[in-house]
């Protein structure tokens, strides 16, 4: 699966990016892993910047899941809660675009200049 920058959820954003970086996933049940065996432990890890919006009242992608793989694969991440349902980009604008904003800059050193 390409890398894309349209993700229907964060947990998806996760996926596709492991994907694209041909990180190898955990299966459904974090209890029991089986990662191929031909990538190395440490190749296991996302070590770049990774922004979880966790939904609250997501049903589909549940917070405590995409909380689990995020804590588990990236050593660089930031985890934010949103009270939102599955779209949370769409339901948590308001929240969630000022602190995806911030985000950036505290990543990049500077704020982002409104385009006109």
């Amino acid at each position: 699966m390409p890398l894309t920058t349209s993700w229907s959820s964060p947990l998806t954003m996760i996926w596709q990016t492991a994907e694209a970086s041909q990180i190898p996933l955990p299966s459904q049940n974090l209890s029991n892993q089986r990662f191929r065996t031909d990538v190395l432990p440490e190749n296991y890890t996302l070590k770049k910047p990774v922004f979880f919006a966790a939904a609250t009242r997501d049903a589909a992608c549940t917070p405590s899941y995409g909380k689990e793989l995020t804590a588990r694969f990236c050593t660089n991440a930031t985890v934010q809660d949103f009270d939102s349902g599955y779209w949370s980009n769409v339901e948590a604008a308001d929240t969630m675009n000022p602190a995806i904003e911030r985000w950036i800059s505290s990543i990049v050193g500077c704020s982002p200049v409104a385009v006109k």
